[in-house]
């Protein structure tokens, strides 16, 4: 009996469960940047294009649609001392980033008061 059980347990499959998507998982074209403390650019003052693909484990970033830096993240969910969530990926140079996000646009901000904000639409 206890081999049977042995065999019946060394047998199970391994689960293939892919986890569902952040909503912020895709491929986003950066529009504009915007603070408290300067004029906004965007790729037009800038001179580049920059764009993000955000899988469940990898933040890519493109200049000119090339590889510029690639870190994996760690998802993070907070609450505001209002009760409002607070979702953020910690990259793993230390960068850390709030998120806004719907179907449509994505913005990122260093949570500084006057910090920049990074604001990007879905590809």
């Amino acid at each position: 009996m206890g081999l049977l059980i042995c065999l019946l347990i060394s047998c199970e499959k391994e689960s293939n469960v892919v986890p569902d998507p952040y909503e912020f998982e895709g491929e986003w074209i950066w529009v504009e940047t915007t603070s408290g403390w300067g004029a906004p650019l965007n790729p037009d003052s800038l001179g580049h294009s920059i764009s993000l693909i955000i899988d469940h484990t990898k933040y890519t970033m493109l200049v000119d649609n090339v590889i510029s830096n690639q870190w994996t993240y760690e998802f993070k969910t907070d609450t505001s001392n209002f009760g409002t969530p607070i979702e953020s990926i910690l990259l793993e140079s230390g960068k850390q980033y709030y998120i806004t996000v719907d179907s449509v646009n994505l913005e990122l901000w260093d949570g500084w008061i006057d910090g920049a904000i990074w604001h990007y639409v879905r590809k």
